[in-house]
């Protein structure tokens, strides 16, 4: 709402990119999950019906144990070993 001054954008925010998801928690914009599980469940029985929320998500999205199990593996291939290992992109100082 600061960017466009536009009302109907109150409580929205921009989504980040999904590279590494599975290795950042903690998930949410409040850090309440630190499990991409949790969060799967969450969408899938958990959503909370508040005037601000998406149309897309107003249902939840139900999720078999299988298809989240699929979800989880395909996240992980979005990670990026070299990104992560990369230590001059590191906020941790280490001394060797």
């Amino acid at each position: 709402m600061r960017i466009t001054n536009s009302s109907d954008d109150y409580l929205k925010f921009r989504v980040p990119t999904l590279r590494n998801i599975v290795k950042s928690p903690p998930y949410m914009h409040d850090g309440r999950f630190y499990d991409i599980f949790d969060v799967f469940e969450h969408y899938n029985s958990g959503i909370e019906q508040t005037p601000t929320i998406d149309p897309i998500v107003k249902n939840g999205i139900p999720l078999s144990p299988e298809e989240q199990r699929q979800l989880y593996f395909f996240l992980t291939t979005l990670t990026d070993p070299t990104f992560i290992g990369n230590k001059s992109l590191s906020e941790i100082l280490i001394d060797n």
